[in-house]
């Protein structure tokens, strides 16, 4: 039934106002519920995905889908609007996917002059998109309504601008639109034959039947068709929802259970995993990398452009076994949406080699699957987006999903931690023998273990310390910690219980230093001579922050005075000059206040703070730092206003407040 030389490839844009206006439908018919349902089939009687990143859970989260909601239209509307939100994968055709790309290739052509295109000038325009020849010839196939493998191009656009994405064959709703705007003979079902032979003769015997028996359009019941399918669609859609949920929920556990299966005996625990990676790195714009994992599609990170070429690469965990690795994309970013993404594993940053090519297609939004049930053990995972749609010059990725799981394997003892060990039980064992009969032994062990401590820091004893004794292991610090605590059980005094504390501060150890918190709380009104302990854990921390400290890059937000002269103003404070005069104020102002800001309002914490000052009268003396966030927009008279009473204070008054706090 008419072909694309027939003007008939597809709807005339009014079968909205056929369905709402058509006679003898009461207000819950199929054609309003499909309309009011906004979600018809593939071929566009409604949008079927929606175009924005939603946070909303997929529709099916427990047990099927009731009978009340496959069969109540209002209730399979709401459900079949959860399905979109949630972003489930469409499979797309060949023409949909590249009908932007194939019109501009057809409007180029038949500028030059050109009046007919031929299957294999289709077909590799098309292969050069990634698209399988087999569906490039069926596509043309569509359009070769005489099979000789050539078509009229203007007829071909027509057909391509009237089908609005649809599959041009074998979809109801282009079918219904295909009736009712087939423009050859108005009012009747054109029908035309794929025989060659005697074609002249047959097309007039048709025209003659046609005339004969002529039937009007009225008589085909177009909204209920149309109707019918657009309930069949979402009945369609949150059954799939359904299945594919349990689905994925299979592959989670299958996951684990083929870990079990397959795992060696030397490996003690399997672990599923989320988040198969610990760092991210992307080849441009690197603060909106967290944008990708914060868990909300709605926002992502998009490239600048200052890179060639667009990628993402994790390093994984040690030990980690990655299954699954999916990205979320949005169908409305329209050139920022990858197209053509590829996956590359490697041992290192330079020899990564790619293993799987993946077409995303356009009407997709939600998370789409990079890898699924694999086995990648390599230490860095890249995804590379080779394409974006309209050949973009700049992507976006609004979700970054991994899975897989962690094998630990069975701590093993060597010879010199088996030697150790031995001594240190025997040790362990006369001690606590002796003191039976000289209950003095306890006390001489912990004050040697306390002066051996104290040379000891917090963090000292943890793999990461650069004064970590190579001598050390694992398995002996815990033969020692079972040692000091059976020490400790011999002789209960305030004196055993920090010696505890000091030794799992040492070892870095929460759930030790947890243990011996308990143990301490359960003596409140006892006084524990911890002055140096805690002295200690200040210095480490003060180290500790500095070596990992960061310098703020801080801006200049508001300052309650004028500067002297215009190169003279509060922004000179943030610069590094070794010549100049700094922040001078105007004449006769003594105080001033200035507001700087990091901008982005990320939580911080300042170490460290230096202001250079000038010498003599003109050098200021002292003052005070506030440090605050405020949620509110920036207003700085509100500002100002807030700190406007330590304007009076002078020095004795600081220090009474001081005293005070």
């Amino acid at each position: 039934m008419g072909n694309a030389e027939s003007g008939c490839g597809g709807g005339s844009g009014e079968e909205e106002d056929m369905e709402t206006e058509s006679p003898g439908f009461a207000e819950d018919n199929l054609a309003s519920a499909a309309i009011g349902g906004g979600v018809g089939g593939n071929g566009g009687t409604g949008s079927g995905r929606s175009g924005r990143g939603s946070n909303n859970p997929p529709a099916t989260t427990e047990g099927p889908p009731s009978p009340a909601v496959l069969l109540e239209q209002v209730k399979l509307r709401e459900a079949a609007a959860r399905v979109s939100d949630s972003g489930v994968t469409i499979h797309e055709s060949v023409l949909s996917g590249n009908e932007g790309v194939l019109i501009r290739w057809l409007e180029d052509r038949l500028t030059r002059g050109e009046e007919s295109v031929n299957v294999e000038q289709f077909c590799e325009m098309l292969e050069s998109r990634d698209a399988p020849r087999n569906e490039c010839e069926e596509a043309f196939g569509q359009f070769d309504a005489e099979g000789d493998g050539a078509v009229d191009i203007e007829s071909m656009l027509i057909a391509l601008k009237n089908s609005n994405g649809a599959n041009l064959q074998g979809e109801l709703s282009h079918v219904i639109r295909q009736l009712q705007a087939c423009s050859l003979t108005p009012g009747f079902v054109d029908i035309f034959s794929k025989s060659k032979d005697r074609l002249g003769a047959h097309a007039s015997k048709v025209l003659k039947f046609l005339h004969r028996n002529r039937i009007p359009s009225s008589a085909i019941p177009f909204p209920i068709l149309e109707g019918y399918n657009s309930i069949c669609t979402m009945r369609s859609s949150v059954v799939q929802d359904f299945l594919e949920f349990l689905l994925q929920k299979e592959k989670d556990l299958d996951i684990q259970y083929r870990a079990e299966l397959d795992r060696d005996p030397d490996i003690d625990k399997v672990k599923v995993v989320t988040q198969c990676y610990s760092t991210i790195e992307a080849s441009s714009n690197v603060p909106d990398i967290y944008k990708m994992t914060n868990g909300e599609t709605s926002s992502f990170w998009q490239s600048d452009g200052s890179a060639r070429s667009h990628w993402i690469r994790l390093k994984m965990k040690p030990d980690v076994v990655l299954r699954r690795l999916a990205i979320a994309v949005a169908s409305n970013d329209h050139s920022y949406m990858p197209q053509l993404v590829s996956v590359s594993v490697g041992k290192t940053r330079r020899s990564l080699q790619e293993i799987r090519d993946i077409r995303i297609p356009s009407n997709v939004t939600g998370y789409v699957a990079l890898l699924e049930n694999a086995n990648i053990t390599h230490p860095y995972v890249q995804i590379n987006i080779k394409r974006c749609l309209s050949d973009g010059c700049d992507t976006r990725i609004h979700g970054l999903k991994t899975l897989g799981y962690q094998i630990t394997k069975s701590k093993e003892v060597s010879v010199s931690d088996a030697s150790a060990i031995w001594y240190l039980s025997l040790l362990t064992s006369l001690v606590t023998a002796s003191m039976q009969t000289n209950p003095a032994l306890a006390h001489t062990v912990l004050q040697s273990t306390q002066k051996a401590l104290q040379h000891m820091p917090p963090l000292s004893l943890t793999p990461s310390s650069t004064e970590f004794p190579k001598f050390f292991s694992l398995n002996i610090l815990e033969e020692v910690d079972g040692f000091l605590l059976r020490i400790s059980n011999c002789c209960v005094s305030p004196d055993a219980e920090m010696t505890l504390l000091a030794f799992a501060l040492a070892r870095g150890s929460v759930a030790k230093i947890l243990q011996a918190l308990s143990c301490i709380s359960e003596h409140l009104q006892t006084k524990y001579k911890a002055s140096s302990l805690i002295v200690s854990m200040a210095s480490v921390r003060l180290r500790l922050l500095y070596q990992n400290g960061k310098p703020l890059q801080l801006h200049l937000q508001a300052c309650d005075v004028k500067s002297k002269e215009e190169k003279s103003g509060p922004e000179n404070m943030l610069t590094e000059s070794s010549t100049g005069d700094g922040f001078l104020t105007e004449s006769g102002r003594k105080k001033a206040s200035v507001i700087l800001s990091t901008e982005d309002q990320s939580n911080f914490q300042v170490t460290q703070m230096k202001i250079k000052v000038r010498k003599g009268a003109i050098g200021a003396k002292c003052g005070l730092v506030f440090a605050y966030m405020e949620e509110d927009s920036f207003d700085a008279e509100k500002h100002f206003k807030r700190f406007k009473k330590y304007d009076s204070w002078n020095y004795k008054d600081y220090k009474e407040f001081v005293q005070d706090k």
